[in-house]
């Protein structure tokens, strides 16, 4: 079991039996910068985005007492910040989403510097994430849900409401267009 995994185990562990704010604060810390990316995949809006992550966290505070387990974790509670945007489109009276002029940083989110990320020139690096942002939406989601988040496949298919098999043709997609983009 990785530390991460372990560090999100004792952080449910306490704010579901000790009612800790400081254990929600610390969940906050670790989710923060994915979830407003995702949120603002979807609204457009930073400060849309912050509100909507600030409602995140109060649904996660009110129902810490229903079994929230770190195996499901990240799948709930991106489910919840999926329907929070939903709900807050819906207000807005805003009919669809388009994701594909949003630029998505294949290496955000990284803390750490490998000696593989060195050699990475900043020209490809550029390549990269503009071959990324010309994916279709769905492929464009799928490939930051599972390469930037890190989300196993069955997390980030039921995030977008998919099957894992569509999951995986988007990913194929998304793959062979930024190769194929690369190659040119």
């Amino acid at each position: 079991m990785s530390e991460a995994r372990r560090q999100i185990e004792q952080l449910l562990e306490d704010l579901t039996s000790g009612d800790s704010e400081k254990a929600l604060e610390s969940l906050s810390k670790v989710y923060y910068g994915r979830l407003m990316r995702y949120l603002y995949l979807w609204v457009k809006e930073e400060e849309a985005a912050r509100e909507l992550l600030s409602d995140v966290f109060l649904a996660v505070w009110d129902n810490r007492h229903n079994g929230l387990y770190a195996a499901y974790f990240n799948t709930y509670i991106y489910r919840i910040a999926k329907y929070k945007a939903i709900n807050y489109l819906k207000k807005q009276k805003v009919e669809t989403v388009v994701i594909d002029n949003l630029p998505v940083d294949l290496f955000k989110g990284f803390c750490t510097v490998t000696p593989e990320d060195i050699y990475i020139s900043k020209e490809k690096v550029r390549e990269i994430n503009e071959a990324i942002e010309k994916l279709p939406a769905k492929c464009k989601m799928a490939f930051k849900l599972v390469r930037e988040d890190r989300l196993s496949y069955g997390e980030a298919a039921e995030i977008m409401d998919i099957s894992v098999g569509t999951l995986n043709a988007h990913l194929y997609k998304a793959v062979k267009t930024i190769k194929e983009k690369l190659s040119e």
